[in-house]
């Protein structure tokens, strides 16, 4: 019987190493992943300041009209005081790594910069697929085709972004929940190729996981009301809400959602109001 029994102990420690050399062996290789697709980013975005001496010099040829259509925009900010930061992007190079990009988000003081994807027929492709077309984490930063355009005219423009252990991502949305950082970073910038978008922070707040644009039917001003009257109404004592800034049935909305670690019936939404055009 001892002899019985020293030979299963010695299987079940051998299928246990294994197992384990197995499991240690799959978090790297998802470890390698994870870092492979960030390194991309930060190349990706690193390659566009690098770019951007080119561009700007390029760019003072730029026609009259050009200038004319972004005088308006300049003058709103400028009475605002708002700058926007220098980001001149490459969008030739940028479509050469993958066609479905159609912005660049960027957050002062957070990780936060990187370009915004929408898949042409799986709004949740992204989620789980990276910047080269491999499955894994991190994804990207994505919207939805089925209830989203890609110019953000829409009522509630909603990007999705993982909340990753790393920092990485959308995980700096939950700075947010400092009050201080919330009070003394209010602006997120939307680069598109022939313009740039200026969001002044609203609201910072966790809620439930429902499908925010499934659930609020913001195709009608009724729909519109329902919305404003749902984020009005939140008492939430961990929210952080700037009443100066108002939101009506004609504003334009960008919502950024994340998880929130712990809690997968939750969601972490960073909301802004556009400032500085309208559609």
């Amino acid at each position: 019987m001892k002899n019985k029994s020293k030979i299963i102990y010695r299987i079940l420690l051998v299928v246990f190493c294994v197992g384990f050399v197995v499991s240690v062996s799959v978090m790297v290789v998802d470890w390698l992943k994870q870092k492979g697709a960030q390194d991309r980013f930060e190349q990706l975005a690193s390659q566009q300041t690098q770019e951007s001496q080119t561009v700007e010099e390029s760019s003072q040829d730029e026609s009259q009209e050009t200038e004319s259509e972004t005088e308006t925009e300049v003058d709103i900010l400028a009475q605002l005081g708002i700058t926007i930061p220098e980001k001149n992007l490459d969008w030739e190079a940028i479509w050469k790594e993958n066609e479905d990009i159609y912005a660049w988000i960027y957050i002062p003081n957070t990780v936060i910069d990187y370009p915004v994807l929408q898949h042409p027929t799986d709004d949740k492709y992204y989620l789980e697929y990276n910047l080269d077309g491999s499955k894994g984490r991190p994804g990207c930063i994505y919207s939805e085709g089925k209830y989203n355009t890609k110019d953000f005219s829409d009522f509630n423009t909603v990007l999705y972004g993982h909340n990753m252990r790393n920092g990485t991502m959308f995980a700096d949305l939950h700075l947010f929940e400092d009050s201080t950082f919330f009070e003394e970073n209010r602006y997120i910038y939307i680069y598109m190729p022939e313009k740039v978008l200026v969001y002044d922070i609203y609201g910072a707040y966790a809620t439930n996981s429902k499908h925010i644009l499934a659930t609020y039917k913001t195709v009608s001003d009724g729909g519109k009301q329902k919305y404003i009257d749902h984020i009005t109404g939140i008492r939430d004592m961990a929210a952080h809400f700037r009443k100066e800034v108002s939101i009506t049935t004609t504003s334009n909305l960008l919502t950024l959602s994340t998880c929130v670690r712990g809690d997968y019936n939750k969601r972490y939404l960073l909301q802004g109001v556009l400032i500085n055009d309208e559609f």
